[in-house]
């Protein structure tokens, strides 16, 4: 073997051990949440190997949630212990823009550290995604009560609560009544 080939394998087995230590992504499961935070402890799926042996990776605790947050409209998730999904890690420490939002330095020289990452979730594994729910639509669902938007319209399953003013086709409801045939109102809303 000539001395250019063993150069070219240790690169190689470099890069390779150097593309072990990165983290990316991984699969977890709920320990906690807190959603005074927006925050959640979880524990990686994937075992690690270490010396050869494969064993549980630490868990990852307080990492932020992925919201939908956009102007003044939000869709904020609820998760509960044993929920499963996925963490991305940041190539850098984002602590200083995600309190401010605005561009800034790193705190610290930390690159694709776990305790960076960002968790997503709604993954089903196998044998657990949602049934009973209406297709071609998008669904918001909280067991058997939900809302189902598609391009025949809204369909909501389960007991309404409305606080506020609820108008239909231009009536308000809340204060609306029918004149019976005395001339009196027959009940309260109708």
């Amino acid at each position: 073997m000539s001395y250019g080939s063993r150069q070219s394998d240790l690169r190689a087995a470099e890069s390779e051990k150097n593309r072990a230590g990165v983290r990316v992504s991984m699969p977890v499961k709920v320990l906690a949440f807190y959603p005074d935070k927006m925050t959640v402890d979880v524990q990686p799926l994937v075992k690690e190997s270490i010396d050869g042996q494969y064993a549980s990776a630490a868990p990852l605790m307080g990492l932020r949630v992925a919201c939908l947050c956009a102007g003044e409209f939000t869709i904020r998730p609820w998760y509960k212990r044993g929920d499963v999904g996925w963490v991305i890690v940041s190539d850098f420490d984002a602590d200083a823009v995600l309190k401010t939002g605005a561009e800034a330095e790193p705190n610290t020289a930390r690159n694709h550290a776990p305790e960076d990452g960002l968790f997503v979730g709604g993954v089903c594994p196998d044998g657990k995604a949602p049934t009973g729910l209406p297709g071609n639509a998008v669904v918001v669902a909280a067991g058997g009560t939900y809302i189902a938007v598609s391009a025949d319209g809204v369909k909501i399953n389960g007991n309404v609560t409305v606080t506020g003013t609820l108008s239909a086709g231009g009536i308000e409801m809340t204060t609306h009544t029918h004149q019976g045939d005395s001339g009196g109102t027959t009940g309260g809303p109708q």
